[in-house]
């Protein structure tokens, strides 16, 4: 019960308004339809190799290491040099099988776009951007490689899409838009008492870019982001050789 005096409405106590109350109805609601975030654990990824980008990545980490102390916990060791197509949550053991085996139907398919691409399948790099201040990356110099890369992503994607692997169309831009990039320290990876890091270009000064450094195109997996092999890559569950 509310009672008016005037232009004012005082509240008898221990009752809640009744504006506040449909606050508090409609809050619960939302909370109980909140659709609770899966959080990605695989992952498509094409591994790269050499010892030209591996020293490459190695020098850089090394530069901001004396440079940056600081920062030492954020690089990526360079065993895990890949590129990333795109990521998605697999939690039952149907789920993975059915990752794997769409991405064995892709096989032909990659082919294909590869066919024109003359082996050695190479990359190069030759210069580093960011990703805010949180990721540091060496991006791809434009190549007919690269535009392979980019339809055979597309082909995978479309593949796991059909096969309801993947469900949040969400990615979908991002995906036909597809910008790799060869991660080389992010802030995620590193620890600093609850400090917020920060990576900046004084950090790495000197290496914005650099003579174009080679990267071999070895396989395109289904990867585990938080299982590692005994070489130090990503437990793959499935691959497609594209050297």
């Amino acid at each position: 019960m509310v009672r008016k005096f005037g232009d004012l409405s005082i509240q008898p106590h221990g009752e809640e308004p009744p504006s506040k109350l449909r606050k508090s109805v409609d809050f619960k609601k939302k909370k109980q339809t909140k659709v609770k975030t899966k959080v990605p654990i695989f992952f498509v990824g094409i591994r790269l190799s050499g010892q030209e980008i591996r020293d490459c990545v190695e020098s850089i980490q090394e530069y901001i290491r004396n440079r940056s102390p600081h920062l030492k916990n954020c690089f990526v060791s360079s065993k895990k040099i890949h590129l990333t197509c795109f990521v998605m949550h697999l939690s039952r053991q149907d789920e993975i099988d059915m990752a794997v085996s769409s991405l064995m139907e892709c096989q032909e398919s990659i082919r294909g776009i590869l066919s024109h691409i003359p082996t050695p399948r190479r990359l190069f790099f030759n210069n580093l951007d960011r990703f805010k201040s949180n990721v540091l990356h060496a991006v791809p110099v434009q190549s007919d490689a690269l535009d392979a890369l980019r339809n055979i992503t597309v082909c995978i994607y479309d593949k796991f899409k059909e096969n309801g692997i993947i469900k949040d169309s969400s990615i979908e831009k991002y995906i036909h838009s597809w910008k790799p990039h060869l991660t080389i320290a992010k802030v995620s990876a590193g620890r600093n008492w609850g400090k917020k890091l920060r990576i900046l270009p004084a950090d790495y000064d000197g290496f914005e870019s650099f003579e174009p450094k080679a990267a071999a195109l070895t396989t395109i997996d289904l990867l585990k982001m938080t299982e590692m092999s005994d070489d130090g890559y990503y437990k793959s569950y499935a691959n497609i050789a594209v050297d």
